[in-house]
């Protein structure tokens, strides 16, 4: 049986993850990469699983992306054009390099039904270092990115 999360527990893995933002935390020796944030994970949703078939093959077959996931039947509630709005969606999961966000963004845009797709990428803080050795392997080498600099508008990635 699981048990919820409370306040205290989320608390301290707030912490945890600051700490491994900052550096604090590495269980480098074991097999894991306690700061592997040249790795992402992006969030992309799309209308169907057709269309989420299409992109994920896109991003595969063009090693912009070493994995992605296809979780099906999710629901979005947002805001479109002053109306709230509920859809059954798509989620894509995709796992790559930092330094090819922006690649990744344009050519979701580029082959994406909707005006505008979410692309949201969130930095690896850890992983097993086999995997992302393998992400490392299935990915084309991206240019330098400036994707985690905080100087850097993402907001504006096209």
């Amino acid at each position: 049986m699981h048990q919820l999360v409370g306040p205290l527990t989320f608390a301290g893995a707030c912490v945890a993850a600051w700490a491994l933002l900052r550096g604090g935390v590495a269980q480098q020796g074991r097999g894991f990469a306690g700061m592997a944030s040249q790795y992402v994970v992006l969030y992309v949703t799309a209308p169907s699983e057709d269309s989420a078939k299409i992109i994920a093959r896109k991003l595969v077959e063009t090693r912009l992306a070493a994995c992605v996931n296809t979780i099906p039947n999710i629901t979005s509630t947002y805001t479109w054009e002053g109306k709230v709005s509920v859809d059954k969606e798509v989620l894509l999961m995709v796992k790559s390099k930092a330094s090819l966000v922006p690649e990744i963004a344009a050519t979701v845009k580029a082959v994406h039904s909707y005006q505008v797709p979410e692309v949201i990428a969130v930095p690896i803080l850890g992983g097993l270092d086999s995997y992302l050795n393998w992400i490392e392997e299935n990915t084309k080498d991206g240019e330098d990115s400036e994707f985690l600099s905080k100087d850097k508008d993402l907001s504006r990635m096209t």
